[in-house]
Parts: structure tokens; sequence; C-alpha cells
């Protein structure tokens, strides 16, 4: 290497390898004891050693802060020559600053390096705050009023509580002493009486001979199960009396109340109960002459799926069965027994109305507890619009549950036998909609007494049956119409009030649940994520005490409970039909579907929230220098690019303008939704509920529904469930690309300010200016959110995959297809894009028609 020696200095021409000899001979007379040994180096040699690259020009030529000779990052070895310095740690790291000048938002290094690993920091950026400072570390005031704000939260908690523990008890005294008597007194136009819905003829209507032999089979069927005779024995006997009630012309009716009153004779003994369930099957087949297929069109017409469920869940034992017939026989005695059953139905009905009203406080707490830590001051901050949208999603959603609540009115409050006039009605409509957090408490009440109603009258037909074994005498026959009318109308009623509440769980899941998961889950992600941006020290500081762990636990409640309502609301519609493997491919489907809307939903606040170290070098990008510092001759200004101060150089749009579009794409979300249903859709076209609709579209909102799958109405000709079925694919399918449509839309601000963090790092590699150890860290993030849109589809394909065995093998009645020949399987077609059935399916398929 050559030296060129100038009075005072020196400066290296050339210094691109530093292990030649004179370089290293350089830096070791510099720091030797014996400098009048390198007078002949000519290196200010007035100068100690510590102000050599020590980033203030000390030699009249500025030699002893040449650009190449402090290139050495042997120079950090050297300390500064005052000891309340300490050098950079960059691309120039002989330079000297304060130790106070690190992360103060100010560049002293000309290499940037003094405000590296410096990521957390208040809004005002004015302020280091690291992860592990404290609210009890900060000023003595703040800590007060943090205190202060701690206790309002306590106390308006407490409020809550008390409030919803009085107002239950008053709805219901308002429910039962005012609503349904003013109602009736006031509104009251036509009385009717109620009519029972569940049976296609009245049981009152069916001939008496219908009904003995009913009760005929059910006396032998018991004396079967109960009693010891062999089965080959009694087989021709039990199919001649079972065929006469097969025949009947109220079988639709007899094949339900025989499986009613066959488990309440053998509630106790779980045996009893296989025997029964195996001997029906066995008749079944030997009606249908071991025709399965048949077998199976036929109960499922006539049993329909909560019945057939019981039937083929001992006939077919699943694994999970197998281990209950493991257990010990006072077990089963216990499990099905009277005082059990109805202990479990009050503890469910409990566990319903207590788990919202747990939901409801906790969504208040945290909007309370956010509120009182944060103290916004104008609309224009991160808290005020979060806290505008937590309290939008707390209030909207009840209003929309209200309106449901009020369209359902007679049902509600028990005045399904009368008639309105205009005005009460829509007076009861309005009083409905706010009450609407107190319904669940009318719906636990009423779904009480309905239990209490339907166990009595099921202790009276056991007493009925139990006293006439031999023969019901012909006066008794109109009592037992009557009662076991009684009874179907109580499950009638018991049925109507679930499907409201699984509908408000619907609507809740569709609305609340997964926008306030959405919501907290951004809070906890600003809090830990969110690096150079708008992290505030009121939201932080909720995580520094006990009230945090609240918001993780309703993180992990709201998302389990949103995979949970999703099964069990196919599971009622199921009618409890819905198998171990059916929950289970369902439930991967729910899952794979909410994990790609809650992200993009992230990913489309992302940049502007400044989440995954998205704002990084927006925010190292506008840190100014402390001076122009001189780099080989060129001043800092004439090379540096500053960022944009407004953020829209990487996000186009501001924070607010994002939440503004999101807020009017739901809506219009909706209408799409609804265009393309209407259009594209036939089921949803030809109905004529306009509610049902419109519940349909609002839980289409966030998940892939269908309007209605392809066995929810009885047929007995396979070709019309094929046609179905196809039908329900094309839909399912429809609804995947559509929500994954949504969710790569969302990705875009993601994907554009990744880009333009990709395009800054190459910018900064370039330059003299090499990229800081957390621009390095968000350009490998920008890497993996650039293809964020690629995840989104993907995601939707392994549902899309899922859905297709689910279909296939865990529908529970995918038996009735699996059954047929492979050739004319319709399923089998269903694995490429042509879902449409080749000729010789067609002509295979219509030929088959069951006629029960």
């Amino acid at each position: 290497m050559r030296f060129v020696e100038s009075g005072w200095g020196i400066i290296i021409l050339l210094a691109v390898d530093f292990s030649y000899s004179r370089s290293e001979s350089v830096i070791d007379c510099l720091s030797s004891s014996d400098r009048d040994r390198c007078a002949e180096e000519s290196l200010c040699s007035s100068l100690l050693v510590g102000e050599i690259c020590d980033g203030q020009l000390d030699c009249p030529n500025g030699s002893d802060e040449d650009a190449t000779l402090c290139m050495d990052p042997r120079w950090n070895t050297i300390p500064c020559h005052y000891d309340n310095q300490r050098r950079c740690s960059g691309k120039r790291p002989g330079q000297c600053v304060n130790p106070d000048d690190f992360c103060d938002n100010i560049y002293q290094c000309s290499d940037r390096s003094d405000e590296n690993f410096c990521l957390h920091f208040t809004k005002q950026f004015n302020q280091a705050l690291p992860l592990s400072d404290s609210a009890s570390e900060s000023d003595p005031d703040e800590a007060l009023a943090d205190d202060q704000g701690d206790n309002n939260s306590d106390a308006k908690t407490f409020w809550i509580i008390v409030f919803l523990l009085c107002a239950i008890p008053l709805t219901w005294l308002f429910k039962g002493y005012f609503l349904s008597k003013f109602a009736v007194w006031f509104g009251t136009r036509i009385t009717t009486s109620p009519e029972l819905s569940l049976s296609m003829v009245s049981l009152r209507d069916a001939p008496d001979a219908d009904i003995l032999h009913m009760l005929e089979f059910i006396h032998t069927i018991r004396s079967h199960v109960i009693g010891d005779d062999p089965w080959e024995q009694i087989e021709d006997r039990m199919l001649k009396i079972f065929q006469r009630v097969h025949d009947t012309s109220t079988w639709d009716q007899n094949a339900k109340i025989i499986f009613d009153m066959g488990h309440l004779l053998f509630e106790s003994d779980m045996n009893w109960i296989d025997e029964f369930h195996v001997a029906m099957h066995k008749l079944e087949r030997l009606i249908h002459q071991n025709d399965e297929l048949k077998v199976d069109l036929c109960l499922k017409h006539d049993l329909g799926n909560r019945y057939t469920y019981d039937l083929l869940w001992s006939t077919e034992p699943p694994g999970i069965r197998k281990l209950q017939c493991l257990c010990p026989d006072w077990f089963h005695r216990m499990w099905r027994s009277k005082w059990f059953k109805t202990v479990l139905i009050f503890l469910t009905i409990t566990k319903e109305a207590v788990s919202y009203y747990l939901d409801l406080i906790k969504d208040w707490v945290i909007f309370i507890v956010l509120y009182n830590h944060a103290r916004p001051e104008h609309f224009l901050e991160f808290e005020a619009q979060l806290l505008f949208l937590l309290a939008l999603f707390l209030v909207v959603p009840e209003l929309i549950q209200g309106g449901y609540f009020a369209h359902n009115y007679k049902i509600i409050l028990g005045l399904k036998a009368y008639s309105f006039k205009t005005i009460p009605e829509v007076i009861l409509k309005i009083l409905l909609i706010p009450l609407s957090p107190f319904i669940p408490a009318i719906l636990l009440l009423e779904r009480g007494k309905i239990a209490y109603h339907n166990l009595r009258i099921q202790t009276i037909l056991i007493e009925r049956m139990e006293k006439y074994q031999d023969a019901l005498p012909p006066k008794e026959i109109d009592g037992f119409k009557s009662n076991f009318e009684l009874y179907q109308k109580a499950l009638e009623d018991r049925d109507e009030f679930f499907a409201i509440i699984v509908d408000a769980k619907n609507l809740e899941a569709s609305t609340e649940t997964i926008f306030q998961y959405i919501l907290q889950f951004m809070v906890l992600l600003v809090v830990r994520l969110a690096l150079g941006t708008i992290v505030t020290d009121g939201i932080e500081k909720i995580f520094f005490s006990q009230v945090g762990n609240l918001l993780y636990v309703s993180l992990v409640f709201s998302f389990l409970s949103l995979i949970s309502s999703r099964s069990g609301i196919e599971a009622w519609k199921k009618q409890g039909f819905f198998q171990s493997k059916s929950k289970i491919l369902f439930g991967m489907s729910t899952f794979l579907a909410l994990l790609g809307k809650v992200w993009s939903i992230v990913f489309y606040f992302a940049p502007t929230l400044g989440l995954f170290y998205m704002a990084v070098p927006w925010f190292k990008g506008r840190i100014p220098f402390a001076e122009d510092f001189n780099i080989s001759n060129t001043t800092v200004s004439s090379i540096w690019v500053a960022t944009d101060p407004t953020l829209g150089e990487f996000t186009l749009i501001s924070l607010s303008t994002y939440y503004i579009f999101y807020l009017i794409f739901v809506p219009w979300q909706c209408v799409l939704l609804y265009m393309v249903k209407q259009f594209l859709v036939p089921a949803f076209r030809k109905s004529s509920g306009r509610s049902k609709k419109l519940l349909h579209i609002v839980s289409c909102l966030n998940f892939p529904s269908i309007f209605e799958d392809w066995d929810e109405k009885c047929s007995e000709n396979v070709q019309e469930y094929d046609d179905r079925w196809k039908n329900v694919w094309f839909e399912h399918q429809l609804m995947i690309f559509f929500h994954g449509a949504i969710n790569v839309l969302n990705c875009v601000p993601t994907v554009f300010c990744s880009v333009q963090i990709l395009c800054r790092h190459q910018y900064l590699l370039q330059s003299w200016f090499q990229p800081t150890q957390e621009e390095h860290s968000a350009m490998i993030v920008a890497w993996i959110l650039v293809f964020s849109p690629i995840y989104m589809l993907v995601l939707a394909y392994l549902q899309r995959k899922i859905i297709l065995v689910y279909y296939k093998s865990g529908h529970p009645w995918s038996r009735i297809f699996v059954k047929l020949p492979s050739n004319q399987a319709p399923m089998e077609s269903m694995e490429g894009e042509n879902i449409h059935p080749t000729a010789s399916t067609e002509q295979g398929l219509t030929g088959i028609n069951v006629q029960s």
C-alpha cells in the first residue's frame, strides 16, 4: 500500500486491503507508547491516540479523520480520548460520540450506528422506551394517574356486573308481568290455537288401529330386548308387526314415536338401548330386502337426523363408541337416568346464558381498561380510533341481534297463539331491540319452563305404558294421543328456542366475536411488534399489570369460541348427526377460514400500525443528522434521501383513511355477497324467507357459509340428492374463492409496503450508508410478507381440499353416495375442476327411486 505524506497528516489513497504491513504499522504506531519512533510517519505527532478518527477534525488538513483510514474496524480497540465518549460501531467505527447521544433520534455517527437497536419508542419519537421498563419506574404523578385509572376500571367493572345481576331478574319480571300481558291486553286482534308443525299429520287424526299397532310393536320389541328370546325365534312375528306399523298412514309420526318411547322405556340401561337400535335396524333391512341404500334413504326420510344418529351410532360404532362401551354399567345407568338428564338439561341451559354474559362483561371490561389507560385527547389519535372501533363492534352487533329477536318476538314472549295489530306489534319490536343483551335471560327462563313441562309429560307417558303393557283400553287411546302430542309440541317449542339461540350465536360469531378478536389481537401486536411507530404509553402499560392477562385469556377464549360455535351450529343443523370425524374435518376447515380472515385483516392494517418491522425503514429514514458530515469529500446532505414524514411513502394513505375504507367496504361486501348468491346459487334465489337470507349474508361476512346443505330437505330420489350436492359443492367453492379474493385484496397494503421496504434497502446498499441491524431485519420480514397473497391462496386451496374430504367421508349422509356403484358415485367426479356429471352418471342415478 502506498502512502502520501503531507505536512501534519497522511492520506491513504488505496485502502482495499487493510492487511498490508504499512497500514498495520500505522495503527500499531498510534497505539504504541513510544511516539518518537513514529515521527517518520508524520501523523500529527502532537495528537493523542484517542483523537485520531474520533469524528472531530484536529489536523489542519483533516488527515486525522480521513475516511479511508478510519474504515479499519480496529479503531474500536482504541478508547476515545474523553472518558465520557463511546465509539460508533458501524461502517465508520472510529467516530466518538457521547453515550447520551445514542438512541436519541438524531444521528451523531455518520454511519447512523448510534441509532441502532433503538426500536421501541413512544409516539412522540423523543424518548426511548425499552420493553423492560414498567409503569412503576415512570414519573410519580403519572404512576398515580395510572393507579387512579386502574381504580376507575375496577369500579366500572364492578358496576357492570352489579347492573347485569340486577337486570336479569328485572328482565324476567318485565317480560312476565308487563310485555306479555300488556301485549295481549292492548294489541290482540285474533286469538288462535297453536298448531303442531313437527308432524305431517296430527296424531289426533290418526286411526286408532294405527296407534294400537304402534303400541303393540313397542311392547313386543321391549319384550325381546328385556327378555331372553333369541332373534331367530321371533324374527317372523316381529317382522309382521313391524310391517303393519310401517304401512300405516302415520308412519312418519310412528317411527319417531317408537324411538322416543324406546328411549323412555330403556333410559337406564345402555345395553337395552343398543339392543333396541340393533333390532330396529334389522327390521328395516328385512323390509327393504337388505338393500343398504334403500334403508338409509328410508331412515333419512322417516326418522330424520336425530333418530338415525341414535340408530347408526349403536349399529356401526366408531372408535369413541367402543371406548364408551368399556365403561361400567353403573356409569351408563347414571348417564341415561332421568335425574341426570334433568340436571344436565338445566346445566346446559344455564351455561349458555352464563357464557354469553361472561363474554359480554369481558369485552366491556377490556374496553374500559383501554380507555382509562390510553386517555385519548382527540379522535385523530390511534387510541381514540381503536376505542371507537371496539365500541362500534360492541354496540352494532347487539343492535343486529336485537333486530333478529324483534323479528321472533312471538316465540320469545310466548305469544304464538296471538295476532297483533300493527301499532302494538311495532311497539313490541322496538322494545325488544334495546333489550337485546337481556334476551338470553328470557330464553333461559322460557327454555327452563319447556324442559320442566317436557319432563312431566315424559313421566305421564311412561306411567301409562307401564300400566297398560298388555293392551291399551279404547277409552285410553285419546288420552295417549293427547299426551304424546303435547310431548311433540314441547319438543317443537324446545327446537324453536334453540334455533333462536343458534342463530343469535351465528350472528354474534360473524359480527361481534370475530371483530373484537381481531381488534384485541392487533392491540397485542401493536404493543409487542409495532416497532418505531404508534406504540403508546397508555395501551402498553396494561401489559405490565395483571389486567393484561385478561387480554391474553380473551384472545384464546374468543378463537376457540369461534371454531366451536361454527361446529356447534353445523351439529345443530344436523340435529346431532355429526360424528367425531365430521367435527374434526369441519373444525379444520373452520380453523383455516378464520386463520386466513384474521391475518388478512391484520395485513391490511399492518403497514400503518408498524407491525412486523414494517415502519422501521420509514422511522430510520426520517431521523435527522446532527451535522452535515463530510464523507470522502462528499457531504451527507448530498447523498442522503430522507423518507416522507407522513409515512405516505410506505402506506399511501393514513391509518384513519384505512379505517374509513374498511368500515365502508363491510356493508358493500354484504351487498356484493347478496348479488353473487342471488344470481349464482339456486337455493338462495328460490328461497322466499327474506330474514333468512339477510341472516345468511351476515353469517357469510367472515366465513364461507352455504345457504342450504344438500341433505336438509328429505327426498327418496338419489338423483335429487345428487343435483343438490353439485349445487352445494359449487356454492362452497364459490364462497371459498370469494373470501380468498377478499383476503388477497386485504394484503395489498402489506405487499406495497414490503416492496417499498425492499427498494429502500436496495438504495442503502448502493449508497455509502449501510443498512442498520433493524433495517436488515425489516428487509427479511418484507421478503416474507411480500408473498402474503400467496399464503391466502394456499389457505383457500387447503380449505377446499378439506371440505371435499368432509363431503366425501365426514358428512353424516355421505354414506348414501358411498354405497352407490363407483361409476355412479357423484363425489368421485369432484376431484377435478369439472363438477358436472357425465351422461352415464345421470342415467345411472335417475333410475334409483326408493319408496319407503
